[in-house]
């Protein structure tokens, strides 16, 4: 279960910019601590995240890192 947006991105936020397919609670739950992850990053000098959602899927993103497309525009080969 995905509990924070620290735990969605990863350890090396390899998952920045990525959707991922999450829970109704565990997007609450990333969406609440969102505001802790940007004070850290604030205080270590990165960009602040920002979190999007869209059916049943979640990103976040910074100023730097845009998302990718959502799984819904993805073409199928």
């Amino acid at each position: 279960m995905i509990t924070s947006a620290k735990k969605l991105l990863g350890e090396h936020e390899e998952n920045l910019g990525k959707w991922v397919k999450v829970t109704p609670d565990e997007e609450d739950a990333i969406r609440e601590s969102l505001v802790g992850a940007n004070y850290e990053r604030g205080a270590a000098g990165k960009p602040s995240l920002r979190l999007y959602s869209q059916g049943g899927h979640v990103v976040i993103c910074s100023a730097a890192v845009q998302a990718e497309p959502h799984p819904s525009e993805k073409k199928e080969s």
